[in-house]
């Protein structure tokens, strides 16, 4: 009898051990940034959590010159610990991940944010994230000419009749995002041939 009580138990080690070294990913609004690793835990920080937006909250933006309106809704949120070794070198990465679907669905691709450590990314690529993509955001204060900080800190912008103070411009290929914490991007401009396209945010449902 005592055989077969030690089994289960013996199995319940196993199980854990096996856990020991394995990120947690949690998809949609399931939150737990606990992990089962004993690395170091590099962790994102605490200013940049007003940027963490759950599933459902959404951003209505106007076109100024065709007077059309466009949104954008988060379909998915993922937040997780990555583990790393490099050398004898070993850390956990915090990493908070949004997924953005137009609304209603149009030819428009889903784009991502990607929070790490000190920054917002724009379309990382999330295979090897080596390539961490341009940021939108960061809680640095210098600004920089290279694609690891937004290009202009600006005291404040006036979009349609709101206010915004605080915005990091950062242009991506071809676009200019207006990036604010707590509201996320409050402005695009979009450049082509044929002229410029400005898409201000005029309604916002904000969870978080």
């Amino acid at each position: 009898m005592k055989k077969l009580l030690f089994l289960p138990v013996l199995l319940l080690i196993i199980i854990s051990c096996n856990k020991k070294y394995t990120s947690v990913v949690n998809v949609d609004n399931t939150i737990d940034t606990n992990t089962n690793s004993n690395y170091p835990k590099v962790y994102i920080k605490d200013s940049l959590k007003s940027l963490y937006f759950l599933k459902g909250s959404y951003w209505v933006y106007q076109n100024d010159s065709l007077h059309q309106n466009d949104c954008t809704v988060i379909s998915k949120v993922h937040h997780w610990f990555q583990n790393y070794q490099f050398h004898y070198m070993h850390w956990a990465q915090e990493y908070y991940l949004m997924s953005f679907t137009p609304y209603p669905q149009t030819n428009h691709s889903v784009f991502v944010h990607l929070i790490e450590t000190t920054h917002m990314y724009l379309n990382p690529e999330m295979m090897n994230f080596e390539a961490l993509g341009p940021v939108l955001y960061s809680i640095d204060t210098i600004s920089d000419w290279n694609q690891y900080t937004p290009h202009k800190f600006i005291d404040s912008l006036l979009v349609g009749t709101k206010v915004f103070y605080k915005v990091q411009e950062c242009s991506v290929a071809d676009t200019d995002y207006y990036t604010v914490a707590k509201y996320g991007v409050i402005r695009k401009t979009i450049h082509a041939t044929s002229g410029s396209q400005t898409w201000n945010l005029i309604r916002w449902m904000i969870r978080n």
